[in-house]
């Protein structure tokens, strides 16, 4: 299912080019897969999941999922500014994304509990 959403998502692209929407449910749908493959594979599939949700966050959209991309990839500086703009933009709540698994790993991070605290008092 995720490869035809994939294709769908190409063909939404071709059709409206500067659409975020597109851009950052296709960096979602390769986010997913990822989860879900061999380290070689889902390595790949994270590389496309972040350079689409990068167009997204580009055109206006949100960079929640650039921020889980780059989370799921281990790279703190990045995951924590991305997540810090969208927290900020109020794009996404502090109690979400204590709540989402691609955080898992950072929930015992004090970087990341700095972030999160300075918005679940807003």
């Amino acid at each position: 299912m995720y490869r035809q959403a994939l294709d769908k998502y190409q063909k939404a692209i071709e059709i409206q080019p500067n659409d975020h929407q597109a851009y950052n449910n296709w960096g979602n749908a390769l986010l997913n897969l990822a989860k879900i493959q061999s380290d070689g594979e889902a390595e790949a599939l994270y590389r496309k999941a972040l350079e689409k949700c990068q167009k997204a966050a580009d055109l206006g959209g949100s960079c929640y999922n650039l921020a889980c991309t780059y989370a799921l990839m281990q790279d703190k500086d990045n995951a924590l500014l991305h997540l810090n703009r969208s927290l900020e933009n109020k794009q996404i709540k502090p109690e979400f994304v204590t709540a989402d698994t691609d955080w898992a790993g950072f929930l015992d991070d004090e970087d990341f509990k700095a972030v999160i605290n300075r918005y679940a008092k807003l």
